[in-house]
């Protein structure tokens, strides 16, 4: 825990993450800086959480997002009831659920045979959906438990980037078409927020899954200003003002966004929308 804590705050103090421009989200008005320094505040005035965290990372990705976020939230809540869930190379959402609802079991029994303990999650990309998945249809009899979910840059509403891909290398990409039967049977199930809270965020610029896609129907999704020196959608998770909202509602905090998330700035919802 401690060498955990130590990284966070070396990552934090060298200003490694994104460097912010324009616009400013009046809804999520925080600068780089000022979200730098509530993490700092955080990793040094301890604070337990109300519940476990799970962290699911990204579609193929082997576990670099879910291991940097469950490390770093370990050290902004002094918690080690934090768990990171990789994807990996999973190609269903099946199998997603079962990745999921296993790592969960495992880390967190319960004598409950149709849903696990009670979890906050933090999905990132493919993750925040997967989560949504997990907990809306059971795998072997059960579903995962959510108490709040934080999603990053998660195809709610599909991904932009289907529609530039000639062919599906896995069935996959074609269920993140835009108004797919998977993304329907997850949208149309049942009001999200009559279950649980979704706090859906993205960077401006993404053109993985575009900006107006990162929140459930009927929602809107707090923004960032696009980073400067990375990939909008690839490193999203470690955006320090995202990261920083979600530290700050964890700890049951005054949040750095304010309700209703502001719309996104004009255009942007037209350009992911013709991709």
């Amino acid at each position: 825990m401690r060498v955990a804590r130590i990284i966070a705050a070396l990552f934090l103090m060298t200003g490694i993450g994104c460097v912010s421009g324009n616009p400013v989200n009046p809804s999520f008005p925080v600068t780089v800086d000022q979200a730098r320094q509530v993490l700092v505040t955080a990793i040094s005035n301890p604070k337990p959480l109300k519940r476990p965290l799970v962290i699911v990372g990204g579609f193929a990705d082997p576990g670099f997002a879910a291991f940097m976020l469950s490390r770093d939230f370990q050290a902004y809540t002094h918690d080690d009831r934090v768990i990171g869930v990789p994807l990996g190379l999973s190609v269903s959402e099946e199998e997603f659920r079962r990745r999921i609802i296993d790592c969960v079991d495992r880390a967190f029994p319960t004598s409950d045979p149709a849903m696990t303990t009670e979890v906050d999650v933090v999905g990132y990309s493919m993750g925040g959906l997967a989560a949504r998945d997990a907990a809306l249809f059971p795998t072997h009899g059960r579903r995962l438990r959510i108490g709040r979910l934080f999603t990053i840059s998660s195809p709610h509403r599909g991904a932009v980037c289907t529609g530039r891909i000639p062919f599906n290398i896995v069935t996959l990409q074609k269920q993140m078409t835009p108004g797919s039967a998977f993304l329907n049977s997850i949208n149309n199930a049942a009001d999200p927020n009559a279950i649980y809270p979704v706090y859906p965020y993205v960077c401006l610029g993404d053109d993985e899954v575009g900006a107006i896609n990162a929140a459930p129907p009927g929602q809107g999704v707090w923004w960032v200003s696009r980073p400067m020196f990375f990939d909008p959608h690839d490193w999203a998770f470690m955006d320090p003002r995202i990261r920083a909202d979600i530290v700050r509602r964890l700890r049951d905090e005054q949040p750095l966004t304010s309700d209703p998330p502001m719309p996104l700035p004009r255009g942007v919802d037209q350009i992911a929308q013709s991709r």
